[in-house]
């Protein structure tokens, strides 16, 4: 029996809310459901942000027998090419906005997110797709009271005046990284899971 418009569902690998919801209104544009799969991916410094999107999609397909989606992310600083690279995290917990704002000091401030978005579907290679944001790293941190990702409160992306976290969410999944690389994505999961279903 054939799935109808808008009932296709695939499973988010992830605990972050904020990706929840922004993956989830960019799928539900194309007519798939989210639904979170509350797990650790597998990440190592050493791999690319393509390797983890990759592996970890192949890996929870078949862990659960379903449609998943898993993405990687990271971020480029112009002054410091691969650097900090897909462990953005690691950096912002070990050094903090005063850390990155004397890296940057009297250097570019440009930067660019990148985005691996991963699908698989069960006993079949996964498909990954990247997106990219350019823009520049803010002089300071703003917005430290909103709940956003803590790059979202330094980056200003080149097709806005203000950091992201400054963004409604809307305007967010029309620029970000993650939704360039997920609206790619989409395409092909919407066509997939109608021939499959």
């Amino acid at each position: 029996m054939k799935k109808q418009p808008g009932k296709a569902t695939v499973l988010l690998v992830t605990k972050n809310s904020h990706k929840v919801r922004e993956i989830g209104m960019i799928m539900e544009e194309y007519g798939i459901k989210v639904k979170q799969h509350r797990a650790d991916k597998s990440e190592h410094a050493e791999w690319s942000t393509e390797k983890t999107a990759r592996v970890n999609a192949e890996f929870f397909s078949r862990k659960t027998g379903m449609p998943v989606i898993v993405d990687d992310s990271g971020i480029e600083f112009e002054a410091y090419p691969g650097f900090p690279g897909s462990n953005p995290r690691w950096l912002f917990e070990r050094i903090g906005y005063d850390g990155i704002m004397r890296l940057l000091k009297g250097k570019s401030r440009r930067a660019a997110f990148k985005c691996s978005a991963g699908f698989c579907m069960p006993h079949s290679k996964p498909i990954v797709r990247n997106g990219f944001m350019r823009g520049k790293i803010s002089e300071a941190p703003k917005y430290m009271d909103r709940n956003v990702m803590p790059y979202e409160r330094i980056f200003i992306p080149d097709e806005a005046d203000d950091v992201l976290a400054a963004l409604s969410r809307e305007k967010k999944n029309m620029i970000s990284h993650r939704s360039r690389a997920f609206r790619k994505l989409a395409r092909i999961i919407a066509k997939t899971l109608k021939v499959t279903a």
